[in-house]
């Protein structure tokens, strides 16, 4: 599995490590992907925005819980008892409203039907650009991750250089952890 998107860019990451040639590039750019597919992994969200069919129960709810934020846009909701979804079945967008960073839909009157699976929601969800602090992060992983393995120590707990102290807690600087606690999913 791949990461939705690169979280930093080569160039950024080379900058980062005050890096001027070439020679790294291929370890840097496999670094990026695997420390923005840990950071992904590690959030519980996709950071690259990308379009999701989903299908809920209505539960006899008004409300329903997209699994992907932040959302932007809803390309269409159908309430389908018989799961068909067709136009007979189209939700008006008028009548109802979306909280785009919760990622939730709530109909302004009335309930979904009691149904199982009978909600499809067709949506577009993700960041437009990456946060800046979640490229930082993963600048702040992939520089760990690469001076790791130039010492080829990957066993480090602690190390402290010109007054900066660095602990890794499973991998992941204490700073890369930090920075995305904001981005956190709560898992179910």
């Amino acid at each position: 599995m791949s990461a939705s998107t690169d979280l930093t860019t080569l160039d950024a990451m080379k900058e980062h490590l005050h890096i001027a040639d070439t020679d790294e590039d291929a370890l840097l750019t496999a670094l990026i992907n695997s420390g923005s597919e840990a950071i992904e992994h590690f959030t519980g969200r996709i950071f690259g925005s990308d379009t999701f069919t989903e299908y809920y129960d209505g539960g006899g709810k008004d409300t329903i819980a997209l699994r992907h934020v932040p959302v932007i846009s809803v390309t269409s909701v159908h309430d389908d008892l018989n799961r068909e979804y067709g136009g007979s079945d189209l939700v008006d967008s008028d009548s109802y409203t979306v909280d785009n960073d919760a990622g939730l839909i709530r109909l302004d009157s009335g309930t979904f039907a009691d149904g199982n699976q009978n909600v499809k929601v067709i949506y577009t969800a993700g960041y437009e650009a990456v946060p800046k602090d979640v490229a930082l992060a993963c600048r702040l992983l992939v520089a760990a991750t690469w001076q790791r393995a130039k010492r080829r120590n990957s066993g480090l707990k602690k190390e402290s250089a010109a007054g900066h102290s660095l602990v890794y807690e499973n991998g992941m600087p204490t700073a890369v952890r930090e920075l995305l606690a904001p981005y956190l999913l709560p898992t179910i």
